[in-house]
């Protein structure tokens, strides 16, 4: 179990993360996205706590994650790493994730809000 405490590198926190079984976030408020996203696309287990709000949309988006509730059982158990079938669903899922919410849709609504907003000035 490794604790991080402080901020690091982005490369060696990075590389934490990608060499990871699990990844825990107690917190219930929407924190540390691009951290879940991250874990979850290197293949690592993560744990949250069931009111955090990404719990359920990442279960609505397809991805096995789990209830910081289970995690001290698992960990005893030695149950901390996804089964080759619950990583390729999460990359699956991620993969449609990324389609869904792209950089060019991004760039597409954006567009868009300012098209429409100019429509209405005028």
């Amino acid at each position: 179990v490794t604790l991080i405490e402080n901020f690091l590198d982005i490369n060696e926190y990075n590389s934490i993360i990608e060499n990871a079984s699990a990844f825990v976030m107690k917190s219930y408020r929407q924190m540390a996205m691009g951290n879940i996203v991250k874990a979850l696309a290197s293949g690592v287990k993560v744990y949250l706590n069931e009111n955090n709000i990404m719990y359920q949309w990442l279960l609505e988006e397809g991805f096995f994650v789990f209830l910081i509730s289970n995690f001290q059982a698992d960990l005893i158990s030695g149950n901390v790493f996804l089964t080759d079938n619950e990583k390729r669903i999460n990359h699956i899922a991620y993969s449609g994730l990324s389609k869904k919410y792209s950089v060019e849709h991004f760039w597409d609504f954006i567009v868009s809000k300012i098209a429409n907003r100019n429509k209405e000035v005028q």
